[in-house]
C-alpha cells in the first residue's frame, strides 16, 4: 500500500499516540503521514523537517490531491521558500469542516487559514506573501 514512496527506501515507520497515524520516513525529502489502511492523509513540504506544531509553520493549506489549482499554489509556495502545513480533506472529516466554516458551507480548495486564524480561499502567492508580512510585523 505504500506506493508513494516506490523507489525510495523506507528509513522510518512511527505511530503517533493515538496510534490512528503513521509517520512515513522514506529516502526522498518528504515525510508523509498515512492513516492505518495506508491512505495518504498529510505530505510535509519538501526539505521540512518534519513539522511537528503549527509554530513551526507560515500556515495550513487544506487541499485535495486532485485540485490543480491547489497543486499550482504549492508548487509557487514551494519555489519561494514559504513552509506550510498541507491536510487532505478528502480524509480529514475535521479539515473538511474547517474548510466549510471558512467557506459559507463549501469545501472549497486550496484554502490557507493562517496563525491568527484568517483565512484565504485560492489566494494569489502575492496576497500570501502580504499577509505573512502583516502577520510579522
Amino acid at each position: 500500500m505504500l506506493i508513494f514512496v516506490l523507489s525510495h527506501q523506507i528509513k522510518s515507520l512511527e505511530f503517533n499516540i493515538a496510534g490512528d497515524g503513521i509517520l512515513v520516513i522514506a529516502g526522498n525529502a518528504q515525510a508523509k503521514i498515512i492513516d492505518r489502511e495506508g491512505k495518504h492523509v498529510l505530505e510535509c513540504v519538501k526539505g521540512d523537517q518534519y513539522i511537528v506544531d503549527m509554530s513551526k509553520t507560515d500556515f495550513v493549506m487544506y487541499s485535495t490531491q486532485w485540485c490543480g489549482y491547489c497543486k499550482r499554489l504549492k508548487a509557487m509556495l514551494n519555489a519561494d521558500g514559504i513552509t506550510f502545513t498541507e491536510i487532505d480533506l478528502e480524509h480529514d472529516s475535521e479539515a473538511a469542516a474547517i474548510v466549510e466554516r471558512v467557506n459559507n458551507g463549501n469545501q472549497t480548495v486550496p484554502t490557507l487559514v493562517f496563525s491568527d486564524g484568517e483565512a484565504m480561499t485560492n489566494p494569489s502567492v502575492a496576497k500570501v506573501k502580504e499577509k505573512l508580512a502583516a502577520l510579522a510585523s
